[in-house]
C-alpha cells in the first residue's frame, strides 16, 4: 500500500487522453497539468501509445518523485513531505492514528467529543491529524471564517452546532477542492460573475493570504496573519471576533 503525505509543497498532476478523467491537479498550486480536452471543446491531439495501446506520458520531470500509469492516463507526485510503501499491518496502524476523515464520509463523532474536552484552540484542533484528518491550513482558515468563529476560541467553547458545521463545511470545501484541483472556498456571492472554475488564485479564498487586504464580507481591512501552533494563521478580526 502507498502512503503519502502531500505536506505544503506536494501536489499531484495528472494527463492523459480524452478517456481519462481527473482534475489537473491536487495538492499545493502549481502549472495547471495535461488536459483532456481544449479549452474550445475539440478533442485534444491522439497521444503516442505503448506496444500494449496504453497512452504514453512526456518523460517525467526532475522533481517527479513518483508515476502511477493506467490505461488512458497517469498521475505524477512531486514534493510529498511523504512518499512510502507500506504492508497492511503498517498501514492499519497509520489509520487508526487518524481521526475521522470528512471527504470519506466517516463518522464525525470522535471529533465532536475532542473537541468538547479540550482548552485547545479551535483552530489548533482543526489542524491535529489525531483530532480531524486531512484538514490543512487553507481548509482551517477558510471554515473558520466562513463559520464566523475567532480561531483562538477554546474548542470545548465551540457549540455543537458550530462544531456540526464545521465538519460539513470541510467536507463540502474538501470535495469541491477535488472537483476542481484548487482549494476554492469563496461563495458565488462573493466573487458575482467570476465561476468557481475560474475564481484562483484572486477570487479563491476569503482570508488565506489576504492579510492587509479588504475583507469580502464586512470591506475593512482587518485581515491578518498570525503565528498558532508554528503555523501561519489567517482571519478577519471583524468577522471572527
Amino acid at each position: 500500500m502507498l502512503h503519502v503525505h502531500l505536506g505544503m509543497y506536494g501536489a499531484w498532476t495528472f494527463g492523459g487522453d480524452q478517456d481519462f478523467a481527473a482534475a489537473s491537479s491536487i495538492g499545493a498550486p502549481r502549472r495547471i497539468g495535461e488536459r483532456e480536452v481544449h479549452d474550445d471543446g475539440a478533442p485534444a491531439a491522439e497521444p503516442c501509445r505503448d506496444a500494449d495501446g496504453w497512452v504514453q506520458p512526456p518523460s517525467p520531470a526532475a522533481t517527479v518523485r513518483l508515476r502511477l500509469r493506467a490505461e488512458h492516463g497517469w498521475a505524477d507526485l512531486i514534493g510529498a513531505s511523504r512518499c512510502r510503501a507500506l504492508t497492511p499491518a503498517e498501514a492499519a496502524d497509520v489509520v487508526a492514528g487518524l481521526g475521522p476523515d470528512p471527504l470519506n464520509d466517516d463518522d464525525p463523532a470522535p471529533f465532536y467529543d475532542l473537541a468538547r474536552r479540550t482548552r485547545r484552540p479551535i483552530g489548533v484542533v482543526l489542524m491535529d491529524q489525531a483530532a480531524v484528518s486531512g484538514i490543512g491550513n487553507i481548509f482551517r482558515a477558510e471554515a473558520l471564517f466562513r463559520a464566523g468563529i475567532d480561531p483562538w476560541r477554546p474548542a470545548r467553547e465551540v457549540s455543537a452546532p458550530d462544531l456540526e458545521s464545521l465538519w460539513a463545511d470541510n467536507a463540502a470545501l474538501m470535495r469541491e477542492g477535488v472537483r476542481l484541483g484548487r482549494i476554492v472556498t469563496t461563495r458565488p456571492e462573493h466573487r458575482p460573475g467570476i465561476p468557481a472554475e475560474a475564481a484562483w488564485p484572486e477570487h479563491a479564498n476569503y482570508v488565506y493570504q489576504r492579510q492587509g487586504l479588504a475583507c469580502l464580507v464586512c470591506g475593512r481591512e482587518a485581515i491578518v496573519v498570525e503565528e498558532m501552533a508554528a503555523r501561519k494563521l489567517y482571519r478577519c478580526l471583524t468577522c471572527q471576533s
